[in-house]
């Protein structure tokens, strides 16, 4: 059992290496030891200072630690904006799916206009900025 483990640790590290795992870590961040992201601490902060909780989120900062604390990746990476907004999505929306309102594509829907939306307004900043 344990080597089946330690084999599929090694796989996973392989892949890792290859390819990061979708919405966490940051370019600008890339091989620090420990890695936020401003915009995500921002708005933890907010959200702390409600009092409210967010399990999507909690989820993948969870996952980021786990993935270095278990020797996956070499770094812990941050959650990046788009998992940010992801997770608030689904915190907004993750009753009237389960309760059956709301139906699988029109999620995925809402996700992919979000992201674009805000996609595109980090363009537009940034055109303004240069």
């Amino acid at each position: 059992m344990v080597s089946h483990i330690f084999a599929h640790n090694a796989r996973l590290k392989t892949y890792l290496n290859d390819m990061t795992p979708v919405s966490i870590n940051h370019q600008d961040l890339k091989d620090k030891p420990v890695n936020i992201d401003q915009r995500e601490a921002y708005v933890q902060d907010i959200i702390s200072q409600r009092g409210e909780y967010n399990v999507f989120h909690e989820y993948y900062k969870e996952l980021v630690q786990a993935l270095h604390h278990n020797g996956i990746s070499r770094t812990a990476y941050c959650v990046n904006i788009d998992a940010l907004i992801a997770a608030l999505l689904l915190k907004m929306l993750w009753k009237p799916y389960q309760a059956g309102m709301l139906a699988a594509h029109s999620l995925e829907n809402a996700a992919v206009t979000l992201l674009l939306y805000v996609r595109t307004l980090g363009c537009a900043r940034r055109s303004t900025i240069t």
